[in-house]
């Protein structure tokens, strides 16, 4: 039986230096694409990050001095490490800094179990009273098509990102899930939008799991949210909240101080004491 084994060796070989031209030629893409996986990678691969970064750096001082149609196999075996993560080269940085950006919006897309459970709450969305909607995700009275169309679009454009295993995912697994390219601008702008109005849409638009709330209060400790906790006895109208930008969770006790006082009475006698009522609200 005849050894092809060298067949699959030269197609390893043809492989591997095909990606060595790719990084090459996209060189001044790797470092910045490398250093924006670095958020959105699980911590142990920094120090891969790091590598792949003084790999790009060594490979650009020996291209100042070797022009790229020179440089031999050998060339491209030591620099193995940085090829085997050669979509550095061709994913756009700018859709790795979204992920980053957007990172709230796509841990929301990506806690829907299946399609199914996702579609159905679309189908959900589409029919839910205005009344019980925030008026930014409100089109011409009814909850907005043209916004869940584009929260959709983007599920789809990153759907292998977002159904991915692993929620910290591996830089290889990362960049195997992310489309190379130029990255399309309507879906960046979808993005964008969709984050901007993320606690309504979230309060829309998760309906059939039952966990909106806890969406919510996660993004309430992000950053991004700019959140501000309004704790007070007497009602705070949504006008007076709306005028600084930024979440709003306001609680409001029901209790006066003639409840306090009952209540105090009540527990020197060891009697059962009446409850406060906890009502919340929130503002976006």
């Amino acid at each position: 039986r005849p050894d092809n084994s060298w067949i699959m060796t030269m197609e390893d070989f043809l492989r591997q230096y095909s990606r060595f031209e790719v990084v090459c030629q996209h060189l001044d893409q790797v470092k910045p694409a490398a250093e924006l996986c670095e958020p959105i990678v699980a911590k142990e691969y920094a120090t891969n990050i790091q590598d792949i970064v003084k790999l790009a750096d060594a490979l650009r001082e020996l291209l100042a001095t070797t022009p790229c149609e020179k440089l031999t196999p050998k060339h491209a075996t030591a620099f193995a490490p940085l090829l085997k993560h050669y979509q550095l080269a061709r994913v756009d940085p700018v859709l790795l800094r979204s992920l980053a950006e957007h990172k709230a919006l796509l841990n929301f897309l990506r806690s829907f179990s299946s399609d199914a459970d996702y579609k159905a709450s679309i189908e959900m969305a589409l029919g839910k009273d205005a009344a019980l909607c925030h008026k930014s995700v409100l089109e011409n009275g009814r909850p907005s098509e043209t916004l869940l169309s584009k929260l959709s679009a983007v599920r789809t454009y990153l759907s292998q990102y977002i159904t991915r295993e692993r929620d910290e995912p591996g830089l290889g697994e990362v960049l195997g899930l992310l489309p190379l390219g130029p990255a399309e601008s309507d879906m960046l702008q979808s993005m964008q939008q969709c984050t901007a109005v993320l606690d309504p849409l979230i309060d829309l638009v998760d309906v059939v799991q039952d966990s909106a709330h806890l969406h919510r209060l996660a993004h309430l400790f992000s950053a991004s949210a700019e959140s501000r906790f309004v704790i007070s006895n007497a009602q705070v109208s949504p006008e007076a909240l709306a005028e600084e930008a930024g979440s709003v969770l306001t609680l409001h006790f029901n209790s006066t101080e003639a409840d306090v006082a009952a209540a105090a009475a009540a527990n020197s006698k060891k009697t059962n004491a009446p409850t406060t009522t906890i009502t919340t609200t929130t503002t976006a």
